[in-house]
């Protein structure tokens, strides 16, 4: 293959939806351990124990592979891997809106509207990886970029059996994966299963009568239960008495005391309109992408209300499902309002893809309003590209001072400080920070 056909076939853009947000996320990225649950993550990961309920048994094996890495500390490495999923979350959104936008033209060039509609993707793509709630969990160990890109891959299967559906064809082998990953998911945070009712409104809206296919439900069941299998590394390490084993998970009992979230208090309080409104605002969509981007969103909603009807309401029935489960049932207290707000990652990237529709409706109707010989001046193009990437931009500036985390020391010192009081552990630091 020589080299203009191959990069003909190269979606450079798609290059930079990935390691541009990857190479921010590498140089804001915490050095080391952080405060809340980043010492029991790294522990658990590191030894391939369990965390805390309800475990994360696919998020510990995701990220033990880059313990490996020849370079850093343990708690470095596992940062590394919750960077890589994080633009890997980046990249599923111009996977998303590409193929949402496959069929769209801006001018009578095919080739250059395909370059518009990848503009528009990476924008969308950009300006999630700069909200700060992605970008405060792609610098330290968090599972929320990794159920987030699973529950986008498992979004854009389901739109490609709807596709080929659609078109006459049979394709319940793209189901079938998406089973098996949301049951793998849920081994990365159990809100995976708010989800699913996104993804049964899509399949059951493009033909209803698919219930009636027992066969194909029992596979897609089975599939999703091999996927949850993950969650067998729980009682099996737990026999292996590693360094972290949360709940002890070895039969039956403890296994589901630790995966039911049997340890959390289950007082919940009484709730006044001033708490409820702080619960439902945990999911703030001017705050992470600003009021323009809440604006563009909109209008890709109301631009693609009849090509993309059921699209839009599936993620409507996303943003109701997950407020009446994490506001209505879990009434979290105020104080820990703020653990629930990184439980809306995936609604996030969702809200991203439609806001590269909004992106691509305002860059279709800039070039509408242009003279036809324009459209193919190169300083008009880079006019229209500084206007994709003005919202990016300054997301990334508001957020950049909050999210720079490549000088936080604290954790590691506060630790470090308070164990060289223990005269017997000194040797013990010494080894571990040589590590």
């Amino acid at each position: 293959m020589n080299s203009d056909r191959l990069a003909s076939r190269l979606d450079f853009c798609a290059i930079l939806s990935f390691i541009v947000p990857l190479f921010v996320y590498l140089l804001t990225l915490a050095p080391s351990v952080t405060f809340f649950d980043s010492g029991e993550f790294v522990t658990a990961i590191y030894s391939l124990g369990s965390a805390h309920s309800p475990g994360y048994p696919f998020f510990i094996n995701y990220a033990k592979p880059f313990t490996y890495l020849p370079f850093g500390n343990i708690a470095f490495r596992v940062n590394i891997a919750t960077a890589v999923s994080a633009a890997a979350a980046c990249f599923a959104v111009y996977m998303l809106v590409t193929f949402l936008l496959a069929d769209e033209d801006v001018t009578d060039d095919r080739r250059l509207s395909s370059w518009y509609v990848r503009g528009a993707a990476l924008a969308a793509a950009f300006a999630f990886a700069f909200t700060p709630r992605l970008w405060l969990q792609s610098n330290h160990d968090k599972p929320y970029p990794l159920i987030a890109f699973m529950s986008a891959l498992v979004f854009y299967l389901v739109l490609r059996w709807r596709s080929a559906y659609l078109a006459g064809e049979e394709r319940p082998a793209f189901v079938y994966l998406g089973a098996f990953l949301c049951g793998l998911a849920f081994g990365a945070h159990q809100t995976m299963v708010l989800m699913v009712p996104v993804y049964a409104f899509i399949i059951l809206a493009t033909d209803w009568r698919i219930v009636t296919r027992v066969k194909e439900i029992i596979l897609a069941v089975t599939f999703a239960i091999l996927g949850f299998g993950v969650h067998l590394h729980l009682p099996v390490r737990a026999m292996q008495n590693p360094l972290l084993n949360w709940g002890d998970a070895r039969n039956i009992s403890q296994f589901l005391w630790h995966f039911l979230r049997k340890g959390y208090p289950v007082e919940k309080p009484v709730r006044d309109f001033g708490l409820f409104w702080r619960q439902v605002n945990a999911f703030n969509v001017p705050y992470e992408f600003t009021w323009v981007g809440l604006f563009l969103l909109l209008v890709g909603c109301v631009a693609y209300r009849r090509r993309l009807r059921n699209e839009i309401l599936a993620y409507g029935m996303g943003i109701l499902t997950f407020l009446l489960v994490i506001v209505g049932y879990f009434n979290t207290p105020s104080d820990l309002i703020f653990l629930t707000e990184e439980f809306f990652t995936p609604l996030y990237l969702l809200s991203a893809v439609f806001i590269g529709l909004g992106f691509f409706v305002l860059l279709k109707a800039l070039v509408n309003l242009l003279p036809v010989p324009s459209i193919r001046m190169l300083p008009v193009h880079v006019a229209l590209g500084g206007a994709l990437l003005a919202l990016p931009t300054t997301i990334c500036a508001i957020n950049y001072v909050e999210n720079d985390q490549h000088l936080n020391y604290i954790a590691y010192d506060y630790a470090t400080n308070t164990l060289r009081t223990l005269p017997t552990l000194q040797s013990g630091i010494s080894t571990a920070s040589e590590g």
